[in-house]
């Protein structure tokens, strides 16, 4: 059955790039997406939460965009809004299966994702390595700052990483 449906995928993008004369390029994508879905087969979910003035006020109408890297410059991604109360639809994510947890030597049971939150009138925040487990609601708490008009076009990241390794322990304030 994966066969048919690779031998399918690239079907389609030949037919869709007859006249193309860069077909291999197309192939990487389907293949990468591919390996993507095959890899991380299971779902968990994500629900953001924006809001300001530190959690007291919700921030209606940020654009939420979650994204992962295939590979050769690829991404998936998906954009979702906040709605009155600052708050995201919960939506669903390929993820590896729960039972990694359980194989010795597994450094990530999880699947990571990137995010960037924009709204009019607030800075905005990139989030790297936000972890989503198999069948797990993740709720995403993110506090946005107003953009006064002194810094425009800055951005506030933070990195997560649940299993710190080597020199990112010290760098990111990690103490054993």
């Amino acid at each position: 059955m994966n066969h048919e449906l690779n031998s399918k995928n690239k079907q389609l993008f030949h037919r869709m790039n007859e006249n193309s004369s860069n077909l291999s390029e197309d192939f990487s994508v389907a293949e990468l997406l591919e390996r993507y879905t095959t890899e991380n087969s299971k779902i968990g979910y994500l629900l953001f939460k924006i809001e300001t003035a530190l959690g007291t006020l919700p921030v209606p109408n940020a654009k939420v965009t979650v994204s992962k890297p295939l590979g050769n410059g690829y991404y998936i991604s998906k954009v979702v809004m906040t709605d009155i109360d600052g708050k995201t639809e919960t939506f669903a994510l390929p993820t590896v299966s729960a039972e990694l947890s359980q194989a010795p030597g597994i450094i990530r049971p999880y699947s990571i994702y990137d995010v960037t939150v924009s709204a009019p009138g607030y800075f905005d925040v990139e989030l790297f390595n936000i972890p989503i487990f198999e069948n797990i609601t993740a709720v995403q708490p993110i506090n946005l700052f107003p953009d006064l008009g002194f810094g425009s076009g800055q951005k506030i990241e933070q990195i997560y990483d649940i299993y710190p390794t080597g020199p990112e322990i010290f760098k990111r304030g990690y103490f054993l």
